[in-house]
């Protein structure tokens, strides 16, 4: 159980007096609840509330960084989730584990890029984003003669509005909201046997379209992949691979023709050193 009174103090230039610059109308909490159903099984339900005071600026007005806009103002933010976590072990050899939740949420004035009254792109403050869905992650682990396999696959599903589309025909999605997303990984680690030290793996993701300001980025389908060695108690050495299949593709967008990129295939080799 967490609450608090959120207040900040202010600093008159002219009369250097310090006052109390507090929204009066906003609490601050977090509630939360655990039952524990079964010896494996347990249920949570949580509720919370955020304040984030604004910071000095305006938004755009006309074009992109002339800060003509409206002042920025405080944004707060609530969730209520509802979840279910379970550990298990089927066997000796076989273990499960994983949580599903249910959610919703909101917050107001968010500071994102969007359409001005101009018809270019600029900074605004949307009255209000909000979503909801549910997500879910499911674990494996298979003890085997030689060592252990990890499996972990993840999920999530739902849906986001932005304020000035409530009611209408056309709902838009909220700023860098992904309606779907999963993901999938797997790993060997040798225990024992001649390979005792060795490990490796490889996963892969993928998710819908994310609407970044007036334009939709598609993200494709992405792979890794690691192999490892555990030289002895003190030396340990790891090759990362990443974006296996070398995508090229936007993370983000600034402007039309302005855009931020993922990098395409890199591989990382660390060693490691314990003492």
């Amino acid at each position: 159980l967490r609450w608090f009174k959120p207040y900040r103090n202010t600093r008159n230039r002219v009369t250097n007096v310090l006052t109390e610059d507090f929204v009066k109308k906003h609490r601050v909490h977090r509630y939360g609840i655990v039952v524990k159903l079964l010896p494996t099984v347990s249920a949570y339900y949580t509720d919370a509330q955020n304040l984030f005071p604004a910071n000095p600026g305006r938004t755009d007005l006309v074009i992109q960084n002339d800060g003509l806009g409206e002042p920025f103002k405080d944004s707060e933010g609530k969730l209520q989730e509802l979840g279910i976590k379970f550990d298990y072990k089927f066997s000796d050899r076989v273990t499960g584990y994983g949580s599903a939740a249910v959610f919703k949420m909101e917050q107001t004035n968010i500071r994102t890029f969007g359409t001005l009254p101009s018809g270019n792109q600029g900074l605004i403050q949307s009255a209000m984003d909000s979503a909801e869905g549910w997500e879910t992650d499911l674990g494996l682990r298979i003890k085997t003669e030689t060592g252990a396999i990890d499996l972990i696959v993840t999920y999530f599903n739902g849906d986001s509005a932005i304020a000035l589309d409530k009611g209408k025909a056309y709902v838009r999605q909220a700023n860098a909201f992904a309606p779907w997303k999963y993901s999938f990984f797997g790993r060997y680690a040798w225990t024992s046997g001649t390979l005792r030290g060795f490990r490796f793996g490889a996963g892969f993701e993928d998710e819908d379209k994310r609407r970044n300001g007036a334009h939709l980025v598609d993200r494709p389908l992405t792979a890794d992949a690691f192999f490892g060695y555990e030289i002895n108690k003190r030396w340990d050495a790891q090759l990362n691979l990443s974006n296996i299949t070398d995508e090229l593709y936007i993370i983000q967008v600034a402007a039309t023709g302005l855009v931020s990129r993922e990098d395409q295939f890199r591989a990382k080799l660390t060693l490691t050193y314990k003492w």
